[in-house]
């Protein structure tokens, strides 16, 4: 294992890409002590590393199953000036989600793909700077929908979004409403819609009978 550990402090220094996937849930008990002791020891030992390389050059950071602290303290050394794309699969994000959003990696990313955890929707704010993301959200009323019509899809900066949500949550045909007044249509819809010389494309669609997708995607 300390080879191992090794070998990645040299790729790290060379790679684009560091996706690391934590086959053991940081949430839940293992099967015996000495797992648990293993597997929290190897993760120390990755940190340590970090430490040691202190500046992780990658455009793209995918974590796999990771508690949110730890999550943030991977991405603390990634190097601003080099971080474009952010994809986390991570649990219990909200009551520290604003302690990542404080960070400059986050803000100086350009795309952000948050799943793993249901968002809450006052949050959403935070992922504004994005060109794009895609993200869970814990309800989808209709005030978001209006937040992304009015200032999300103005900034020139934004390509897209995708925003997973529970039917039970949302309101599809009023989140429709919101781009098209006079819509009429079902819970699925195709829309498209300009502003201030700016082309989009709005589409929400059924990934299962009650989870829907939400998407907007700059033309």
């Amino acid at each position: 294992m300390k080879i191992a550990f090794q070998d990645l402090k040299t790729v790290l220094k060379h790679t684009s890409e560091l996706k690391i996937s934590n086959e053991c849930n940081e949430h839940e008990n293992t099967r015996t002590r000495t797992r648990t002791r293993r597997e929290r020891d190897e993760r120390e030992s990755f940190i340590e590393i970090l430490k040691s390389v202190k500046c992780i050059h990658v455009k793209t950071i995918k974590l796999d199953n990771f508690s949110f602290n730890n999550a943030i303290t991977i991405l603390q050394y990634c190097n601003t000036k080099v971080l474009e794309n952010i994809e986390f699969w991570i649990t219990h994000i909200n009551n520290q989600f604003e302690n990542i959003a404080h960070l400059d990696q986050w803000k100086c990313a350009k795309k952000c793909s948050l799943l793993g955890d249901k968002l809450e929707s006052r949050l959403i704010d935070h992922l504004f700077h994005f060109q794009w993301f895609q993200i869970q959200l814990d309800d989808f009323p209709t005030y978001i929908a209006i937040k992304i019509r009015d200032d999300l899809m103005r900034r020139s900066t934004f390509q897209g979004c995708r925003i997973n949500c529970d039917k039970s949550k949302s309101n599809p045909i009023e989140i429709a409403k919101v781009f098209k007044p006079d819509y009429a249509g079902g819970n699925e819809f195709l829309i498209e819609y300009s502003i201030d010389n700016a082309n989009f494309v709005i589409k929400c669609n059924f990934l299962t009978r009650f989870i829907f997708w939400f998407l907007v995607q700059k033309l």
